[in-house]
């Protein structure tokens, strides 16, 4: 059953082969030969990652840029400190404050330092809150920037009951 006559003559049954390969005669035997939409999606698939980093992905540090009230800060790491305020100098716009373990840190606040207070608070609902408004033995949560230990944020926190 693999032969068939035609014409008075004997065929070789057809010759089935998987391959990748195109052995045309535009393609030597042994060549590769791609389709045209295959090659087109082939290029776009590598071209894409590049076409990512060209539009500001992070391949490029982000400029400084000043943050207070009219613009929002890029990201930033920071650390956290809650405690107990033992004492406020106003002159020299420091804070001291002093943790559950005992620990005393002294912060130097600026114009940028952003004061705020959580709800139920005596401090709630205020706006434009300065470091005068702050009194001893009021428990904060003092945010610092990590790659200067700059103070970004002083929070009057509520009572834990």
């Amino acid at each position: 059953m693999g032969q068939r006559r035609a014409a008075g003559r004997r065929l070789a049954a057809p010759e089935f082969r998987a391959s990748y390969l195109d052995d045309s005669p535009r393609n030597p035997p042994g060549g590769l030969r791609m389709k045209p939409t295959k090659l087109i999606a082939l290029l776009i698939l590598l071209a894409s990652p590049a076409s990512t980093l060209a539009q500001g992905s992070g391949s490029q540090p982000r400029q400084p840029q000043p943050y207070g009230h009219d613009t929002p800060p890029s990201f930033e790491v920071t650390r956290s400190f809650v405690g107990r305020i033992l004492d406020i100098h106003t002159d020299s716009h420091t804070l001291v404050v002093e943790d559950k373990n005992g620990k005393k840190v002294q912060f130097s606040v600026d114009e940028h330092t952003e004061f705020k207070a959580d709800k139920k608070t005596e401090l709630a609902g205020r706006k434009n809150l300065k470091l005068d408004d702050f009194q001893k033995d009021q428990l904060v949560k003092v945010t610092i920037r990590s790659s200067d230990s700059k103070v970004i944020e002083v929070r009057l926190e509520r009572e834990k009951t």
